[in-house]
C-alpha cells in the first residue's frame, strides 16, 4: 500500500515539473516575442571639405582638397519614438564633386577633378577593402564602394567615418556668389540595413548629405589675368573685369621719330 503511495506521488511530481518546464518555456518564447520589435533603416551623410568652405578660404585653381564622408545612424523601432538600433553601412556611395547648388539638379562637370590616392584611389578608408574610383559613366561622381562586409553602426552613432577623397580645383565657378557651388552624397536606396536582435524583420533605406563651397575667378585683382598694356583688369564680385583704356593709350613702348 505504501509502495503504492509514493509511487503514484512521484508521478505526480514528475508531472508537475514538467508542467512547470514547459510553462517557462511557454513564458520565455512570449517574453522574445515582445522584446522584438518592427525597425525602420535611414541615416544621413555629411561632407567635411578640408578647404573652400567659406568665401574667405575659397579655392584657387589648381588647389587640392580632402572631403571626409561620415555616416550617421537613425535606425531605430517603430512605432515612434522609436528606439535606436544596430544598422549596418554596405554597397556604393555617390558623392557629386559640383553643382549649381546642394540640390544637384544641374551638374558643373569640369570644374572639380577627382585624385585618386594609393591602390585604393582613397585616402583614408574605415573598412578595408573599400575604394575610391572616378565613374565611368560621369565624370563628375566619384564612387566609394564598401564591401558587403560591411561597416557596422552601432545604435544611434553618430558622424562615423567612411571614407575620405582627394579632389582638385580646375576651373573657377563663374555666375555666383563668389564662385558658390553645391556637392553632395548619396547611398543606393537599400545600401543601409537593421542588423540588431531588437528588430524582427531587416529594414533597409538610405543616406544622403551635401554642403556648399566657394571657387571664385577671383578674390583681387592679381588673381586677373594681365590683359596687356591697353587694358585693365579687376576683380569685381568676385569676377575679372577688363576695362579697356582709352584711344590715345600707347599700347606699345615708344619706338620711332612719331611717339
Amino acid at each position: 500500500m505504501c509502495r503504492t503511495i509514493r509511487n503514484f506521488l512521484t508521478a505526480r511530481c514528475f508531472l508537475y515539473l514538467a508542467f512547470l518546464l514547459a510553462l517557462g518555456l511557454g513564458l520565455s518564447r512570449a517574453q522574445n516575442a515582445q522584446a522584438q520589435a518592427g525597425c525602420q533603416a535611414s541615416g544621413s551623410l555629411s561632407l567635411f571639405p578640408n578647404d573652400g568652405t567659406t568665401c574667405g578660404t575659397a579655392l584657387s585653381v589648381n588647389d587640392s582638397k580632402d572631403v571626409q564622408v561620415d555616416v550617421s545612424n537613425t535606425c531605430s523601432t517603430v512605432p515612434a519614438p522609436g528606439t535606436p538600433v544596430a544598422c549596418k553601412l554596405a554597397g556604393t556611395i555617390t558623392y557629386i564633386m559640383a553643382c549649381t547648388d546642394t540640390t544637384c539638379f544641374t551638374e558643373l562637370p569640369g570644374k572639380i577633378v577627382f585624385v585618386p590616392v594609393g591602390p585604393t584611389g582613397c585616402v583614408s578608408a574605415a573598412v578595408a577593402g573599400t575604394t575610391c574610383a572616378a565613374d565611368p559613366g560621369n565624370s563628375n561622381h566619384v564612387l566609394i564602394t564598401v564591401p558587403a562586409s560591411g561597416l557596422n553602426l552601432a545604435a544611434g552613432s553618430l558622424f562615423v567615418p567612411v571614407a575620405t577623397v582627394r579632389v582638385r580645383a580646375v576651373s573657377p565657378v563663374g555666375g555666383a556668389s563668389c564662385g558658390q557651388y553645391g556637392e553632395r552624397g548619396d547611398t543606393g536606396a537599400n545600401d543601409l540595413s537593421t542588423n540588431d536582435p531588437q528588430c524582427a524583420v531587416t529594414a533597409t533605406g538610405r543616406a544622403g548629405g551635401s554642403t556648399n563651397e566657394f571657387f571664385p575667378q577671383c578674390i583681387t585683382d592679381t588673381d586677373c589675368t594681365n590683359p596687356g598694356e591697353c587694358a585693365v583688369a579687376q576683380c569685381v564680385s568676385n569676377q575679372c573685369v577688363v576695362t579697356f583704356k582709352s584711344a590715345t593709350t600707347i599700347c606699345r613702348p615708344a619706338a620711332g621719330d612719331c611717339d
